[in-house]
């Protein structure tokens, strides 16, 4: 068994898929993704829609909390942005990760 760990996305999808490639081009069978997932000035939907598709276990980050925890009147300039660009679904599929 080879498994891989990604952090700290942050929206960052061209990056998430570039690590995916080369997850792939290593034979990697389980992925674990340990948060900070979406917040940032980049691109959450984008990122979500991808790590929604991803077979990984996916845990929440400070930053992946502060996207439910807080309203966006209370997020700071980092999540603001992210938890705007994210839908009801999408919310709620984070809402799902431990």
């Amino acid at each position: 068994m080879r498994f891989a760990a990604i952090a700290d996305v942050h929206g960052n999808h061209l990056a998430l898929e570039a690590v995916l490639a080369d997850i792939r081009a290593h034979d990697v069978t389980d992925i674990v993704n340990l948060g900070d997932m979406l917040s940032g000035p980049l691109d959450a939907r984008r990122t979500i829609e991808i790590l929604m598709q991803l077979d990984a276990v996916h845990v929440l980050g400070n930053h992946d909390r502060y996207l439910l925890d807080r309203p966006p009147e209370k997020m700071g300039s980092w999540d603001r942005p992210a938890h705007a660009a994210l839908n009801a679904a999408q919310l709620d599929w984070l809402r799902a990760q431990p």
